[in-house]
């Protein structure tokens, strides 16, 4: 199972330094219908229950994506920083400026306590 863990006491991020990192440029479609993202050819809209349903059909032989007729294009970078190989920590940026920040564990979190600890005071 995968964790999402906030760090809400967290309000600035230096330069994070010895941990590879992965950057992903990702297109989100925000409208009045939610948040919809584009991902390997496939739009997904995003509802409050958590669960993924998919915008799109297919006649014939084309698919097509269902993108509203308003809505904004949010391009956000996602830097991937590897602590081990079932811990990272994300940094999601908008516009050059930090939008989000959070750890993602293969596992349950506690079992990263050490890692997660170890990480957070390199960002003093």
């Amino acid at each position: 199972m995968t964790y999402i863990c906030y760090i809400k006491e967290l309000k600035t991020i230096s330069e994070i330094k010895n941990y590879d990192c992965s950057v992903k440029e990702e297109t989100l479609i925000l409208s009045k219908y939610g948040l919809q993202k584009i991902s390997k050819n496939d739009l997904y809209l995003y509802k409050i229950s958590n669960n993924l349903e998919t915008a799109n059909f297919k006649i014939d032989k084309y698919n097509f994506l269902r993108i509203p007729y308003e809505y904004d294009i949010i391009k956000m970078q996602k830097f991937e920083y590897l602590i081990n190989t079932k811990l990272k920590f994300i940094i999601e940026k908008i516009n050059n400026n930090i939008n989000d920040f959070y750890f993602v564990s293969h596992g349950e979190p506690f079992l990263f306590k050490n890692n997660i600890s170890s990480f957070l005071s390199q960002l003093k």
